[in-house]
């Protein structure tokens, strides 16, 4: 009884917190790649989710994944990217719990079930600055637009929100990133929420390196650090994507500071055959009574 009436507060707390930062970039899961590396990779080209800019160099393709987040929350994502010069991205994604226990005393007994459901629609795009500056060499800009719906019970929430990311190649070894995220507004039937203390400034690291490297066979690495800045909190994250031949490892870790502080593990990995790759990852947090996130994804390449 304890457990279920923790879970209810829980739950109905991230709900209530997921304007947007809480439930878009920390509680859900939108992939295995990102949720394997415990979203890391703002310096990186790792997935447009954590900053657009990083389309200039993510590979064509079509994607979809199935996925479980935290209190039994489930959903799936589909990913498409493609373009030519300006690499642009559309996804779709949903999460939801069903039959939610409601309890209004200590008897062990439902007094009936309510049932949560997010809805998500993202579009973004990277820039080609060389068209419009010159000397703009190694620098990538990209932005995401996301529209949501967000359902609790008989509570209706609707909004927008901005990213905008920059991308800086130092050289073959090292990259910046810098991005800010959900920038804009929730609406419920009856108000308007502020979401400025959900916004964040995000800045990371990206460095790469060739361990071994001996005719067909090699292991490279790609290390994240990322420091990300809210009015709420502070996270701190870092991860390694391990680059096998066919194979990827991927660890993770973060750190979060303020208001909701909590650390927690991610690991993964992915493979690819020809034209094709599927992705594993899952994510480890210290309270183990909101469950364990996994992402299933399988994409085709172009």
């Amino acid at each position: 009884m304890k457990l279920i009436m923790k879970k209810i507060i829980i739950l109905i707390g991230l709900i209530n917190l997921c304007f947007p930062i809480w439930l878009d970039a920390l509680l859900i899961p939108h992939k295995a790649s990102t949720l394997a590396l415990s979203g890391a990779g703002i310096g990186g080209f790792v997935d447009a989710s954590l900053n657009p800019a990083s389309l200039y160099n993510i590979d064509i393709y079509m994607g979809m994944s199935s996925n479980k987040g935290y209190i039994d929350a489930k959903g799936q994502k589909s990913t498409w990217v493609f373009g030519d010069e300006a690499i642009r991205f559309i996804s779709v994604e949903s999460f939801g719990v069903d039959e939610i226990p409601v309890h209004e005393d200590n008897d062990g007994i439902p007094e009936g079930f309510t049932a949560t459901d997010w809805l998500a629609f993202d579009f973004g795009s990277s820039v080609n600055l060389n068209k419009f500056f010159n000397e703009t060499k190694g620098f990538n800009i990209g932005y995401n637009m996301k529209l949501n719906y967000i359902k609790l019970d008989t509570e209706r929430y609707w909004g927008y929100t901005f990213d905008f990311g920059i991308n800086k190649i130092i050289n073959e070894k090292i990259n910046l990133g810098l991005v800010l995220k959900n920038l804009g507004q929730e609406y419920s039937v009856n108000r308007k929420i502020n979401i400025d203390d959900y916004s964040y400034l995000g800045l990371g690291l990206a460095y790469s390196t060739n361990i071994i490297k001996r005719n067909k066979f090699y292991i490279d690495a790609d290390v994240y650090f990322d420091c990300i800045y809210s009015k709420q909190n502070n996270i701190f994250k870092l991860a390694v994507d391990t680059q096998f031949p066919y194979v990827n490892l991927m660890f993770g870790t973060s750190f979060v500071s303020g208001d909701h502080e909590y650390k927690d593990f991610s690991y993964g990995m992915s493979f690819k055959f020809k034209n094709w790759m599927v992705l594993f990852g899952s994510s480890i947090h210290e309270n183990a009574s909101i469950g364990s996130p996994i992402s299933f994804e399988i994409r085709k390449l172009f």
